[in-house]
């Protein structure tokens, strides 16, 4: 593989053709810093130096009714099928303000259910209206909405929504049985007819192949998505893949490298389980092609302290906005 010609070719605007993405699945992995040099120079063309933040909130507003199996909020609805408590305005209020005080670029909230309509959506809609606006962005994560319920919160001030298909359309049936694929891309077109940016990306190490990984890289850059996290899973107590063996360092890094080579103009962010996989090697991720990382806690696991982010970014001479 000509590494670099393929870079120069995608900086010219001519992308890479599907065989060419199934190829580098096959790549070995005596190739991969060579892959990551290519995805290194599309991130610096396309994003600068300047790394992407984000941090969130979970409301946990109940135990999860679908089946994904790789999320733990899903179990514990056979074991406590009462309502998580509800995250208050003053509450979500001082979580946004924290984020902006923080200087983290979008700050979202999250949501475990289906979906959220009515009395439900418009509690949301009423939260974001109540934060007093400034530089950060805000990002909404609710499940499968309408057209309508996404223009309500494009009104309110939101700026992007978040909605992952998290594998390929070939290994979904193995993780979710409740909702289908194309529910997924459907609540996704639904939000750029909204006119809403979209954040959709993967979890990683559910046992998909390379091929799958191309395969979800490739429907992403089709819907034209804005912002692709890459998450890698940390097997917990009470998910179906608890006793999962975690992906090796190097693998991690070619997804996100596979990320930035077939969507090169996206923010590739990286999130939950970056320190906990990756380990040393973990401020290589932005060497991979990674432009932005997400701050804080997870769903349902802890996060890396924001100060230990800083420090990091700083010493890697990498532009960022975190205070």
């Amino acid at each position: 593989m000509e590494w670099n010609k393929l870079s120069h070719r995608i900086i010219q605007g001519l992308p890479l053709r599907e065989n060419e993405a199934y190829d580098l699945a096959e790549e070995p992995e005596s190739s991969l810093f060579d892959m990551m040099s290519a995805a290194d120079m599309l991130r610096r063309h396309f994003k600068g130096n300047r790394i992407h933040t984000c941090s969130f909130l979970n409301e946990k507003f109940r135990a999860r009714s679908e089946n994904c199996a790789y999320c733990a909020q899903n179990d514990s609805v056979k074991k406590d099928p009462s309502p998580f408590p509800l995250v208050e305005e003053e509450s979500f209020t001082e979580h946004a303000q924290r984020a902006e005080e923080m200087g983290v670029t979008c700050f979202g909230m999250v949501a475990s259910d289906y979906r959220f309509t009515g009395k439900d959506l418009d509690r949301f809609v009423l939260h974001f209206k109540q934060i007093k606006k400034g530089r950060t962005k805000y990002c909404a994560s609710f499940g499968m909405l309408s057209k309508e319920d996404f223009l309500k919160l494009k009104e309110c001030g939101v700026n992007r929504i978040h909605h992952n298909l998290e594998t390929s359309r070939t290994f979904f049936p193995n993780i979710c049985s409740l909702h289908s694929y194309d529910d997924r891309l459907q609540t996704i077109q639904k939000a750029q007819n909204a006119d809403l940016a979209v954040c959709s990306g993967g979890l990683f190490g559910l046992g998909e192949t390379d091929r799958d990984v191309v395969d979800l890289a490739l429907e992403l850059r089709g819907l034209h998505v804005d912002f692709i996290p890459v998450n890698f899973l940390i097997p917990a107590l009470k998910i179906r893949f608890e006793n999962k063996k975690p992906i090796s360092p190097r693998r991690a890094l070619k997804i996100i490298a596979l990320m930035r080579l077939i969507n090169p103009r996206a923010e590739i962010i990286v999130g939950c389980g970056r320190e906990q996989l990756l380990g040393e090697l973990h401020p290589l991720v932005f060497f991979a092609g990674a432009s932005g990382i997400i701050v804080g806690d997870f769903s349902t696991c802890k996060g890396r302290n924001k100060n230990l982010d800083k420090a990091m970014l700083d010493g890697l001479g990498l532009e960022h906005s975190l205070k």
